[in-house]
């Protein structure tokens, strides 16, 4: 895919005003029940995701959350010591085709803008959400051998299988939840701001 922008990203505010909303209290987990990844094999990890907010009877969830890979560098893993962190994002709405001969990535039709006069495509935010009731918990399943990876620093939108970028070694796994909570003007133009609630951290070995 060409050069990206996301339009939801998370923003540092230096003296400036904004209306900041409430991040919900929400607890994320992060199991895996093979510790060792191997491509003929899949990579099954399982989410999940629990209202844990007293104050409120609902909270909106966002469809989409974020992958992490991050390496233990060393001497002689020169990949690991520049490339240290990928990413996939995935959708926990989506069905994902487990006969799929590609990676599959997270995104739908009415979430991709595409700029042809300077080649640019926007990656929108979801526009559904879920629901989750106070101290109601959810589970979903991922095989990451059949999301999309890339590099976090790669201004190019994940579109590669994990095993043609991660090498062999140890890796932490955990993934991140992303919330809107405002807005602000800056030169003009809006800029979103969230907030990232992050899972727990699991070893892995990629061989």
């Amino acid at each position: 895919m060409a050069a990206f922008a996301i339009l939801l990203l998370t923003t540092v505010l230096i003296g400036q005003r904004a209306e900041i909303a409430k991040v919900p209290k929400v607890q994320l987990s992060l199991d895996a029940p093979v510790s060792v990844w191997k491509p003929t094999k899949p990579a099954l990890t399982k989410v999940t995701v629990e209202n844990i907010d007293t104050g409120l009877t609902s909270i909106n969830l966002p469809t989409s959350v974020y992958f992490h890979v991050s390496g233990f560098p060393s001497p002689t893993n020169a990949f690991a010591t520049s490339n240290s962190d990928l990413w996939s994002p995935v959708s926990l709405i989506k069905n994902y085709d487990s006969s799929a001969k590609s990676c599959q990535d997270d995104l739908s039709a009415e979430r991709v803008a595409k700029d042809d006069k300077n080649g640019i495509v926007s990656i929108m935010p979801s526009p559904t959400n879920l629901a989750l009731r106070k101290g109601e918990k959810k589970e979903f399943e991922f095989d990451l051998t059949r999301t999309c990876w890339d590099r976090s620093i790669s201004s190019i939108y994940p579109s590669q299988d994990l095993f043609a970028i991660a090498r062999a070694g140890k890796y932490k796994v955990y993934f991140e939840m992303e919330f809107l909570i405002g807005e602000k003007n800056q030169d003009g133009m809006k800029i979103p701001i969230s907030e990232h609630i992050r899972s727990n951290e699991i070893e892995i070995q990629i061989n």
